[in-house]
């Protein structure tokens, strides 16, 4: 049951979630952000450094997420710094002490990931984040202030704040006390979640005016090619009303399981599934019926050039 849900937000956050958006180059269709700007990470970054930044997003998140949370210092540049700067014996501290299940590493490994950690966002943080840092991160203070406000109005149900925020989860995880609500706008549509022992962490998706993002038109374009294909209509109708595990969805279509994973991330990147996040590691499902009654008057919209 959980006991305490805040949102909160610090420059370092997106830092991060800005990194793992531009290792996107070849997936960048998943993303709201326009092409025009993976076309300037493709550009500016040598391919060295798309490496580095695709290692971290391979990083297992626990690992940066931990550090973000216990780092004592709010800004981009400053964390990056103290990141470089932790022992071994230091970060495995601070990273089992939040996921006492995440797998466990020697102190060396940690601290060599900590190096790499530093070395790709410092080199992001030089050639990209310092440059859009005050606008965006002053827009996502401001969200997080009125989610501050919002949450008020869900002390006693806190699960419906994770499901407003997100417009993608379904919080179930019992063995959680306590969650932290970040916003971010790098990596929208998508959500980012990890559980740490009790501890759940939601980087939630959100629309900001600054960074460059595809038209209302590419995002409807979006929930039209989900909804043409045949097997996700099938999936949507084993699905029906009610909450199915990935499993199962994969025993009634007949279909390979990367096949069905595979059209699953269309239907939730087109915003027409709920993840329902539990405390074991199964994926389940369920249709956001909300999403799709509200298809023909996005299509109107969109004909009507509004």
């Amino acid at each position: 049951m959980i006991l305490q849900i805040s949102v909160e937000f610090k420059e370092a956050y997106e830092l991060l979630v800005s990194a793992w958006a531009a290792a996107f180059v070849k997936q960048q269709g998943s993303l709201d952000l326009s092409r025009e700007w993976f076309n300037w990470c493709q550009a500016k970054l040598s391919p060295q450094n798309l490496v580095l930044i695709d290692e971290i997003r391979r990083m297992e998140q626990a690992v940066p997420i931990a550090l973000l949370l216990s780092c004592p210092h709010a800004g981009a540049a400053e964390f990056v710094k103290w990141v470089g700067s932790l022992s071994g014996k230091e970060a495995y501290e601070i990273i089992y002490s939040f996921d006492p299940n995440t797998q466990r590493r020697p102190p060396e490994s940690l601290r060599k990931m900590c190096q790499v950690l530093a070395k790709g966002l410092g080199m992001w943080h030089e050639q990209y984040f310092s440059r859009i840092a005050n606008k965006v991160t002053g827009e996502l203070a401001e969200i997080a202030a009125a989610g501050r406000v919002r949450a008020k109005d869900f002390e006693q149900r806190p699960q419906e704040l994770v499901k407003e925020l997100t417009q993608s989860l379904v919080w179930e995880a019992d063995a959680v006390t306590e969650i932290t609500m970040i916003p971010q706008g790098h990596l929208s549509p998508w959500p980012v979640y990890v559980i740490g022992g009790d501890h759940g962490v939601v980087f939630y998706p959100v629309s900001g005016s600054v960074l460059p993002r595809e038209d209302g038109t590419a995002r409807l374009e979006r929930v039209l090619r989900a909804v043409a294909d045949p097997s996700r209509i099938q999936l949507l109708r084993a699905i029906g009303n009610g909450v199915i595990r990935f499993t199962e969805l994969v025993q009634r279509s007949g279909l390979a399981k990367s096949t069905v994973h595979h059209h699953l991330v269309a239907l939730r990147l087109a915003g027409l599934l709920w993840l329902h996040v539990g405390d074991d590691a199964s994926a389940r499902f369920s249709i956001r019926w909300e999403a799709v009654r509200s298809l023909s008057a996005d299509l109107e919209r969109v004909l009507q050039g509004k």
